[in-house]
């Protein structure tokens, strides 16, 4: 058994079906299950056979392993193409450690992002749009969130 995730916008959904199944005769180890029982699976998106989709695959600090998939033409998997070019391979895997840019901790980057989002006070709500750019969320309550506390 595998603690598998979906991740998407709305945060992370289990997979409560997935597994991993070794076949020691060839020798393999496949992943499956990943979309039964999962309620925001992307089945679309797995299921299809288009070229350019990338699944991004991580592991936290707990155990569980993250899932993402996007379709060839979303602005991620362009950035991703864009920045793939010279990473470390191993079969289709590409290692996303060296993205990291001049060994940045990862925790202290995403602190320094926080207090730059703490610095601006007051923001609209906002959701990302399809294309990747952030629109005000049109809901009937609009409500606005203080960055800082």
């Amino acid at each position: 058994m595998v603690r598998f995730f979906w991740l998407d916008a709305d945060g992370p959904t289990p997979a409560p079906d997935a597994q991993l199944i070794l076949y020691p005769k060839y020798p393999e180890v496949r992943m499956s299950g990943f979309l039964r029982g999962a309620k925001r699976a992307p089945v679309v998106l797995m299921r299809s056979r288009d070229e350019g989709r990338v699944l991004f695959l991580g592991i936290c600090a707990d155990g569980r392993v993250l899932g993402h998939v996007v379709a060839a033409d979303d602005p991620v998997a362009h950035t991703f193409d864009a920045a793939a070019s010279g990473l470390e391979t191993t079969g289709v895997f590409h290692d996303l450690e060296k993205l990291r840019q001049d060994g940045t901790d990862p925790k202290e980057a995403l602190l320094a992002a926080l207090r730059r989002i703490h610095a601006k006070g007051w923001i609209a709500s906002q959701k990302m749009g399809r294309a990747g750019v952030p629109a005000p969320l049109q809901r009937p309550q609009r409500r606005r969130l203080y960055a800082g506390s």
